[in-house]
């Protein structure tokens, strides 16, 4: 099974991650330039941690009105660390003083991709994916981030495809998709599936189709 999504600019990390929390699900991944610093914001950096704390909704029925850096937390929370008892069903990593409490940020440590132990515990599922395709923008975005991330899968024997594409964050989106799906599909099915970044969606998803 592969996995793309295109929901909001976390949902490319999600993808990532949605592999170590469900080895042998995924059989292939494809993101769209990955916003790896995430993580390291909600557990590293005080400030912004601590923000997020106190700027929390106060149940889950302010979920909608929340901000998006709030939602984003609490849809990491409920799976890092889960509480059925906390008013927002998990445990924040920092307490209202500042202070990070180990036991809690060592559960999103697990799933964080900037943390050096996270790719060590998890390269030999890493490895069993049949394909990890990673999109650099060449104009903007989280380029250089991920071109170190991708330098890191290599150097811990995890083989990615990065591929170089035009335009910033959120440009050309249809074209990247079509591409990522090009190697995966060679990687899934192995045959020569050819498309080219170029041409309409529509057609491409019709060459896509009769080459398997």
């Amino acid at each position: 099974m592969a996995s793309y999504h295109r929901f909001s600019s976390v949902s490319p990390y999600t993808a990532l991650m949605l592999s170590i929390l469900h080895p042998g699900v995924w059989g292939a991944i494809g993101v769209n330039d990955p916003p790896l610093f995430i993580m390291w914001r909600y557990t590293r950096t005080t400030s912004y941690a601590l923000t997020n704390l106190n700027n929390a909704p106060k149940d889950v029925n302010e979920y909608n009105s929340a901000a998006r850096a709030m939602q984003i937390m609490w849809q990491l929370g409920t799976r890092f660390s889960p509480n059925p008892e906390a008013p927002l069903f998990y445990d924040q990593p920092i307490d209202a003083e500042g202070d990070w409490i180990p036991e809690v940020r060592d559960k999103w440590y697990d799933h964080d991709y900037s943390y050096p132990d996270t790719l060590t515990e998890h390269s030999e599922t890493l490895k069993d994916l049949l394909s990890i395709t990673i999109v650099v923008p060449t104009g903007g975005g989280n380029g250089p981030e991920n071109i170190t991330f991708i330098n890191q899968l290599s150097a811990a024997g995890i083989e990615v495809t990065r591929l170089d594409m035009p335009g910033g964050h959120s440009d050309g989106l249809s074209e990247r998709l079509i591409a990522m799906a090009e190697v995966t599909l060679n990687a899934m099915i192995g045959a020569e599936v050819w498309v080219s970044p170029r041409g309409k969606a529509a057609a491409l998803w019709g060459e896509i189709k009769r080459g398997r």
